[in-house]
């Protein structure tokens, strides 16, 4: 899902390994937050089924960096073309011609599903709340793409030294001190002095080149300690806000924050150690499904939420059951797109077969 599928001269196996662990996480991250916020409505006093629903929401935050850092270790470390001319005829179409399809899947849904919804609002609205929760990657994409040749030059000119400034400056300003302004709102930036000159998920992009097209391979200890340390402090952080509260504090969840930063660095690292290692051909074929998967999953979702919420079983054992269904039923649907050229294009963004 880290971006529309294209065609590649070569496989690189860990890209596809990464994609179908992220793929699995977006799914859990939805499943357990909805669980997650549920198990801690009203104050009631958190038991054992939200504990593992925090911890696996944790521990899956990493999907959307990695996705996005996917997104800049193909594209700004291809040899492939990359003029505006192809951006604007090609790439672009691939994300807003699902964007706009799902969009109208998704508010159908909630006009069948959803007394108050109105449809003059939400198309009033398209660009400030988009259809479904899970499609703010879509818009965020587009402008990504938008920047990738303006990064094209800056990956292949200005080297890899002034690229780590910039990554230096876009830790500092969107990860650490905006983690800082939130838990103290005196040390927030007014625009004229904030330097998120990255534009936000654009910095996971550049960071994503640059962890691909480092000569040497990351150590594996640091990068399990940057993952271990990472998930705990995530799920400890959200235990205690969430404890203190009285219903989920999810602010430790945000892709900004450098306690989920490390996380994606630390398992992009740990894949990138397995490069010399082709992924399996089941790992090709899901890989090859997770932009669809990502689309189509919240759609299971809302439809299996209240049937499982139903079933006589404890609550951690009903959201294993409905993440399950929800990534089953995802990846059939999505097969079945793929088989026909036309919808194939219109639902996924796929002009041909891989």
């Amino acid at each position: 899902m880290s971006e529309v599928q294209t065609k590649q001269p070569a496989r690189i196996g860990y890209y596809d390994r990464l994609r179908v662990l992220a793929m699995t996480a977006v799914i859990l991250i939805h499943v357990c937050g909805s669980a997650a916020t549920s198990l801690a409505a009203g104050g009631q006093p958190l038991q054992a089924g939200w504990h593992l629903a925090n911890l696996l929401d944790a521990a899956s935050r990493f999907a959307v960096p990695l996705f996005l850092m996917l997104t800049g270790a193909l594209l700004l470390g291809s040899d492939q073309a990359l003029s505006l001319r192809q951006l604007l005829s090609r790439r672009l179409p691939r994300v807003l011609v699902p964007l706009a399809f799902w969009t109208i899947v998704y508010w159908l849904l909630k006009w069948l599903t959803v007394a108050d919804f109105s449809p003059a609002d939400a198309i009033l609205h398209f660009f400030q709340r988009p259809a479904e929760i899970h499609l703010w990657y879509l818009y965020a994409l587009t402008a990504i793409y938008l920047l990738l040749p303006v990064f094209r030059l800056i990956t292949r000119h200005a080297g890899r030294r002034m690229v780590g400034y910039l990554l230096l400056l876009w830790f500092v300003f969107s990860s650490l001190w905006r983690a800082a302004a939130g838990l103290f709102p005196a040390l927030a930036l007014q625009d004229y002095a904030n330097l998120d000159i990255l534009g936000g998920y654009a910095g996971y992009v550049l960071l994503g080149w640059y962890l691909a097209s480092s000569p040497k391979l990351p150590n594996r200890t640091v990068c399990i300690a940057l993952t271990a340390a990472g998930i705990a402090a995530t799920t400890l952080l959200t235990w205690l806000m969430t404890r203190r509260s009285g219903e989920l504090n999810a602010v430790f969840y945000q892709y900004f924050m450098p306690n989920v930063l490390i996380t994606a660095v630390g398992i992009f690292g740990l894949f990138r150690r397995t490069d010399s290692r082709p992924a399996s051909r089941a790992v090709t074929a899901l890989s090859s499904l997770s932009f669809g998967v990502y689309l189509c999953h919240m759609l299971f979702f809302r439809l299996l939420e209240p049937v499982f919420a139903a079933l006589p079983l404890p609550a951690a054992v009903t959201m294993l059951l409905l993440a399950a269904a929800v990534w089953l039923l995802s990846v059939l649907l999505s097969i079945l797109l793929r088989q026909i050229p036309v919808v194939r294009f219109i639902t996924l963004g796929e002009r041909f077969r891989s």
